[in-house]
């Protein structure tokens, strides 16, 4: 029983001493050591509307490209398939017939 007692006693006197508030510095502010001012301005700027309507031509001038660019690969694949399909046909001997 006196074991008990005594655990209890530490387990007050621990929760009684971890109770008391322990003044906390208000947080400060990362330091980084690197200024993003620049980068967002140059964000900005990007970001204008003027800019903007170029970025969208611009944009859609790449999209036109990539179609044609992966019409052609598609092409230049499919063919590829198509005389692969005849060299495995020629080379391949036919198969015995039971």
């Amino acid at each position: 029983m006196a074991k008990i007692a005594v655990v209890f006693l530490l387990f007050a006197i621990v929760a009684v001493c971890n109770g008391a508030r322990v003044p906390r510095e208000e947080p400060q502010p990362p330091q980084v050591g690197i200024d993003f001012k620049p980068v967002v301005e140059q964000f900005q700027k990007l970001a204008s509307d003027k800019n903007v309507e170029g970025l969208k031509a611009e944009i859609a001038k790449v999209g036109e490209n990539l179609q044609k660019t992966g019409s052609e690969a598609w092409a230049k694949l499919l063919a590829f398939g198509k005389d692969l399909e005849e060299v495995v046909k020629k080379n391949l001997p036919e198969a015995p017939k039971a």
